[in-house]
């Protein structure tokens, strides 16, 4: 699916610009008194997922496009709020303005709203019922629709404790081992991808792709302090074949090692490190490494955004993450001191020996520095359970 990120690429394409299932474009906003007609259209592309572009007429008559460059301020708000309002269930999307490059229409331009396949779909419009795309445009669901999605639907509904325990049961790592006291997994999956994932996203067999993605992202972003560890270890690792994809492991013969990422053919990443939990202090403490634990979930969910970017899926994605063998485990940062954290008590400790965390989320918030906010979401409930509000965020950037 097609998302023009700047307005110069949306009139580029508007010579070959055509209305599909997944498309649609429209002059402008319609009337407040219509603002139904946003949450119906927004609605309808959620089914199947969709692109909505404000800012383009259409000549009916030939079925050609033209800019009509609209008015920027305060439609985006408008457009979330009224899709809020309207739209039953939790409805993700994402609204991007575009300013028209002519100095004549400065404050002029395009919106584009992404509306991604949503694991929740049928959405009810409230009062105006359940929508979805026709060769036509917009119309409403049959009971042969809804029986689809809704089938759909159950078939996403796999928990993050089995996505979890199926990464579990592929790993070389365990924990509670003396090499591995812990273990840190995260696994990300596309809900509604191909089977091509790794494939149309470039990730060869030999892993040299990989391992040079990992090192792009460990460097695109900084935060303002670095954790014991982070994903640069996946540089000296080399490549093996697992049933569904390829995985880099670490470049010795003597173990297992600390650290796996395996990328599958329908773009699961699955993600491990065994390192994250510390046994070795001097006084008996054990420890849970949160800031290396926080930055890697950061830097993992980062490679799995650039290679879903890289393959052209934008649709949603489930993110788990689950820490084994930690119960007792008080903060690292505590208590190494250093400056990160204040000189206090540590707030608590971790209950359980394994703990899980997951959310549902799409592609394009695992893209850049947006992966570092979905991280957040994902790890803060760990984090809460170890640190005090009052201690500098691990994921703050520079």
């Amino acid at each position: 699916m097609w998302i023009p990120r700047s307005a110069q690429k949306l009139l580029d394409s508007l010579p070959h610009a055509r209305e599909t299932t997944y498309m649609e474009y429209k002059r402008e906003l319609p009337a407040r008194s219509k603002n139904q007609d946003i949450a119906i259209d927004v609605a309808a592309l959620s089914a199947d997922g969709g692109v909505l572009i404000y800012g383009v007429e259409e000549d009916k008559a030939t079925q050609t496009f033209k800019p009509y460059p609209i008015e920027l301020a305060g439609q985006s708000e408008r457009i979330d709020s009224v899709v809020k309002s309207y739209v039953g269930g939790e409805l993700r999307f994402s609204i991007s303005t575009l300013s028209d490059p002519d100095p004549a229409n400065v404050g002029r331009g395009y919106i584009v709203v992404h509306i991604p396949e949503s694991p929740l779909a049928p959405h009810v419009v409230e009062g105006y019922g359940m929508y979805g795309r026709g060769a036509t445009g917009n119309r409403l669901l049959t009971q042969g629709d809804v029986d689809r999605l809704f089938a759909r639907r159950r078939a996403w509904e796999i928990s993050a404790h089995d996505r979890i325990a199926a990464a579990r049961a592929m790993s070389d790592l365990r924990a509670g081992t003396s090499e591995s006291p812990g273990v840190l997994r995260v696994v990300v999956s596309p809900l509604t991808s191909s089977t091509l994932v790794r494939q149309q996203a470039n990730i060869g067999d030999q892993g040299a792709d990989l391992i040079q993605l990992s090192l792009e992202v460990r460097h695109a972003f900084t935060f303002v302090r670095d954790g014991p560890f982070d994903i640069a270890c996946l540089a000296q690792t080399y490549t093996t074949h697992t049933a569904h994809g390829i995985r880099l492991t670490p470049a010795t013969s003597e173990s297992p090692g600390l650290v796996e990422l395996e990328v599958q053919d329908n773009g699961v990443i699955v993600f491990a490190h065994g390192g994250i939990i510390d046994m070795t202090n001097p006084d008996g403490t054990r420890t849970v490494m949160d800031s290396s634990a926080a930055q890697m979930t950061a830097q993992v969910l980062a490679i799995a955004g650039a290679i879903y970017a890289k393959a052209d899926y934008h649709g949603a994605v489930d993110v788990a993450l689950s820490i084994d063998g930690g119960a007792g485990a008080v903060s690292h940062d505590w208590h190494s001191g250093g400056g990160f954290v204040p000189s206090v008590r540590p707030r608590g400790v971790l209950r359980g020996e394994v703990i899980i965390e997951s959310l549902r989320t799409t592609a394009d918030e695992l893209i850049g520095t947006r992966a570092v906010e979905t991280a957040r979401s994902l790890i803060d409930p760990v984090l809460r359970a170890v640190r005090s509000p009052g201690w500098r965020h691990p994921l703050e950037l520079n």
